[in-house]
């Protein structure tokens, strides 16, 4: 399914779908601001009104013919965006947040930076300069090199690691939707599908004996739900199986290290905190943020929680 600007109704949890796009903010001007398109990606308005919470004007283009993306507008209706594409450079950090040096070159908006088990290996979303498509690349931290993992006409993203270091997992469009693949880290074989549905779908983590993968999936009735793939009885595929839904959106899910309970993002508060929840059966929950939080991760010594 496409990507759609929602008017989210926070007391009554009613969703209305405005128009196909994504990175929505609101400006004063009275117009409600958002990215659309898929090789290039173009700057829109759409006019809204406040008071009737209803769109009162056809949208029109703002910045097309490019990569725009990110629009914010100021109290004045001063409208700021990002143009084109941008350098990022990936840096280890201590724990107190100090340099400790960069990895690897700069590259063309760098995202999901991914650690390989063994320590070898960083896999990351990037672009090449002038390509609108993002791929999967490898950086290899001992040589100080990078290796492109996939070259699809289609937007790949966010790459996780098998437990043995040797297969890198990410969503791809690939399909037509975001579905889920899977690729030896050398680029030998061919890329193979784990989920063929029309629903979009991520991977979060997969376990340590590389039996199960937890990922989310974008449901048209529960918004994000967390499901998890398992062997089949026949050992030739996987059965896909729910492990939360709710009205609310939950993502990106992390395993702890002993498989024992999953991390996760959810909405139910009325803005993203992180949790943690028993796998893959038991009903309690625990709630880890308290200011708001995403995109958790686990440090195995001690198998605490960041987000």
């Amino acid at each position: 399914m496409d990507s759609q600007v929602l008017l989210w109704d926070l007391d009554t949890g009613l969703q209305k779908a405005l128009v196909p796009g994504f990175d929505p903010v609101y400006s004063p001007s009275g117009h409600i601001l958002y990215t659309r398109g898929q090789t290039t990606t173009d700057l829109w308005a759409l006019p809204f009104s406040i008071e009737t919470l209803q769109s009162d004007g056809e949208p029109f283009p703002v910045a097309v013919g490019g990569l725009s993306s990110e629009p914010s507008a100021a109290a004045d209706g001063t409208l700021v965006y990002v143009s084109g594409q941008t350098q990022r450079q990936l840096a280890w950090r201590d724990r107190r947040g100090e340099l400790i040096e960069d990895i690897g070159q700069p590259q063309v908006d760098l995202q999901y930076p991914s650690l390989s088990p063994d320590g070898r290996y960083v896999a990351v979303k990037g672009f090449e300069t002038g390509i609108p498509e993002s791929d999967i690349w490898i950086l290899d931290l001992t040589r100080a090199s990078r290796t492109r993992l996939t070259s699809d006409p289609r937007q790949d993203t966010r790459p996780i690691w098998s437990s043995t270091s040797q297969q890198v997992t990410f969503a791809s469009q690939r399909s037509g939707n975001y579905d889920i693949f899977v690729r030896a880290t050398d680029g030998s074989g061919a890329v193979e599908p784990l989920t063929d549905d029309s629903f979009w779908e991520g991977p979060g983590d997969w376990s340590a004996d590389g039996r199960l993968l937890v990922f989310d999936r974008e449901h048209p009735e529960h918004k994000w739900d967390i499901w998890y793939l398992k062997p089949t009885d026949d050992g030739q595929g996987y059965d896909e199986v729910p492990f939360l839904q709710t009205a609310f959106a939950e993502r990106n899910p992390k395993l702890s290290p002993n498989g024992r309970f999953v991390a996760y993002q959810s909405d139910e508060s009325g803005r993203f905190e992180i949790y943690v929840k028993p796998f893959p059966d038991g009903d309690d929950k625990w709630p880890v943020s308290r200011n708001g939080g995403g995109d958790p991760r686990l440090y195995r010594p001690g198998g605490r929680v960041t987000g």
